[in-house]
C-alpha cells in the first residue's frame, strides 16, 4: 500500500502549539507595554550590551564570562541546546 500523503520535513521546527495560550497573552502584554513606553519594535533598533548588562546587574547576578563577553549565551541542560542572544 503506497501512501499519498504530503511529506514535511520539519522535525526541527519549533512547536508553538505547545506554549499555552495563557503565555503568549502574557508575553504580548510584556510586548505592548515595552512598544507604549519605547515605541513598536524599539528592540530590533539593537542596544549595547553593556547596557542592557550594567541594567540588570543591581537584580540579577551574572556571572563574569557573560559580562565580559559581548554575546550572551544559554545552555539548556535538559533540551542540552545552547540559545544565544542575537
Amino acid at each position: 500500500m503506497t501512501s499519498n500523503a504530503a511529506k514535511k520535513f520539519d522535525t526541527d521546527k519549533v512547536d508553538l502549539t505547545l506554549v499555552p495560550p495563557h503565555l503568549k497573552k502574557a508575553v504580548a502584554r510584556v510586548m505592548m507595554y515595552g512598544a507604549v513606553k519605547y515605541g513598536r519594535d524599539n528592540f530590533k533598533e539593537g542596544m549595547e550590551h553593556h547596557r542592557v548588562l550594567a541594567a540588570a546587574r543591581p537584580r540579577v547576578r551574572i556571572p563574569p564570562h557573560l559580562a565580559r563577553g559581548l554575546q550572551l549565551r544559554v545552555f539548556d541542560s535538559l533540551s542540552r541546546r545552547e540559545y544565544r542572544h542575537r
